[in-house]
């Protein structure tokens, strides 16, 4: 299973996604941003590829319904009907 910061990229571009603002040095502060956070370091900016934020939601969606169903169990085992 991967780890969530293997998976998830780092934003750092502008609104573009163009690195514009950070002139000839962009790729290298998007590089060193992308290791000093220990993120990954994206081929595309996010808006044109949105893989990684669906599976991280997808997950997420996931988690919240397995720890439903262990919610709704803990109530049906508190019914006194239940216990006796």
């Amino acid at each position: 299973m991967l780890d969530a910061r293997e998976r998830l990229a780092v934003q750092l571009g502008g609104a573009a996604g163009t690195l514009a603002a950070l002139g000839e040095h962009g790729p290298e502060v998007m590089a060193r941003v992308a290791r000093d956070l220990g993120l990954a370091e994206p081929a595309l900016p996010w808006h044109t590829s949105r893989v990684r934020v669906a599976a991280l939601g997808s997950g997420l969606a996931t988690l919240a319904g397995a720890l439903g169903k262990i919610a709704l169990d803990v109530v049906l085992m508190a019914q006194t009907e239940v216990g006796s």
